[in-house]
């Protein structure tokens, strides 16, 4: 087995960017999902209400971030213009992010139809506690739950095979894409190596509406597919899965292409 592909989204449920490499550490991926975008009412957006998101690109840089609209539109936002602290939430759990670029709020109301202000997370590991989550001080980003996601795919390709039109693995949001595996084995994974960074699988990802979006349209598909053919064939107590969540328990550097090896199992 080894690693195929490596994604992170800079900015909660945009387009993801594929990486050769990336250092990792406890709150995943460096710089993965640090950006987020809030509603008038400091409510978190995704791109499960907002699928026109999936098609915004960033680029990031060592002073802040370009946000590339499919228009070819851009904004360009520097960290030190993130200043002022946004209480919100992430699902259940409480987050502070900084706001302060009137020109990304502007741009992205323009792109969504609706007010909204972008947060960043900042630089001092603010990251929010889950408060779901029973192991003490898991830390993450502005992630939906979790650090990591990891899918096989085999997994995917086992899935395409059940549907009329096949899916990507993107339309799963992973960030670790592995080969070599056989179909769901990581269902039962309980640690694993990528290159020097050691693994904890801590749960089967439960899967939402948000499948359903074309990572290349940023558009709902009509059938709800494939989350109408997962709920038949994966559906568990906890709910419709598909992917593993992980945490870092040896942080260091992954690469496409580094052996994969199970711990534990």
């Amino acid at each position: 087995m080894h690693l195929a592909a490596l994604f992170r989204y800079p900015l909660k449920s945009c387009a993801p960017e594929a990486l050769e490499s990336a250092s990792v550490g406890p709150l995943g991926l460096a710089h993965d999902r640090t950006w987020m975008l809030v509603d008038a009412n400091g409510r978190f957006i995704t791109g499960r209400e907002q699928p026109a998101l999936v098609l915004v690109r960033v680029a990031l840089s060592e002073t802040g971030a370009r946000f590339e609209f499919p228009s070819g539109a851009s904004v360009d936002v520097r960290h030190a213009s993130m200043r002022e602290p946004i209480a919100t939430q992430v699902w259940k759990d409480a987050a502070i992010g900084l706001a302060g670029s009137a020109e990304a709020d502007a741009a992205f109301s323009h792109y969504l139809g609706l007010s909204c202000r972008l947060l960043w997370l900042g630089t001092s590991a603010a990251a929010r506690v889950r408060s779901k989550e029973p192991r003490t001080g898991l830390e993450v980003s502005f992630a939906d739950g979790f650090p990591l996601l990891l899918l096989g795919q085999a997994s995917v390709d086992a899935v395409n095979q059940t549907l009329a039109r096949a899916v990507s693995a993107l339309n799963f949001r992973p960030n670790l894409l592995v080969a070599g595996s056989t179909a769901f084995e990581e269902d039962d994974w309980q640690g694993f190596r990528v290159g020097e960074v050691e693994f904890e699988v801590v749960n089967r990802c439960t899967r939402c509406i948000f499948t359903t979006v074309d990572p290349a349209t940023g558009k709902k598909s009509a059938d709800r597919e494939p989350l109408m053919t997962l709920s038949k064939h994966r559906r568990f107590d906890e709910g419709v899965c598909l992917g593993v969540n992980v945490v870092v328990r040896r942080p260091g550097i992954v690469r496409v292409g580094d052996a994969f090896s199970l711990l534990g199992n």
